[in-house]
């Protein structure tokens, strides 16, 4: 596996209070998309052999396959088996921000 792409469906923001990582031995990157913004309180860590990417995108387009929203994702589609991707802000919402309360900031 190269990337777990995570994408929130709800209304709300994540609120990462604790650790988010990955286990196992293969070194996956791990994408977290919430339109709904996503706050890392002071406890928070990541545990990742991978890259991180968190983002309030509301669809990831996928090079010549299309897009996947984050509020219709269907777990049989085959649309996210390829490498090339960019987020996509196609919608109005002024409160979806990422919030870091870390004293050492994620690079």
């Amino acid at each position: 596996m190269q990337t777990i792409f995570s994408t929130v469906t709800g209304n709300n923001s994540s609120n990462i209070l604790g650790t988010l990582g990955t286990i196992g031995q293969s070194t996956p990157n791990l994408w977290l998309i919430n339109p709904n913004g996503i706050l890392f309180g002071p406890n928070s860590q990541l545990n990742l052999g991978g890259a991180f990417f968190a983002t309030t995108a509301n669809a990831v387009q996928v090079e010549g396959r299309g897009a996947v929203a984050a509020s219709n994702v269907s777990a049989d589609s085959d649309i996210l088996t390829v490498s090339d991707s960019v987020f996509a802000f196609n919608r109005d919402n002024p409160n979806a921000r990422i919030v870091n309360h870390k004293e050492k900031h994620f690079l």
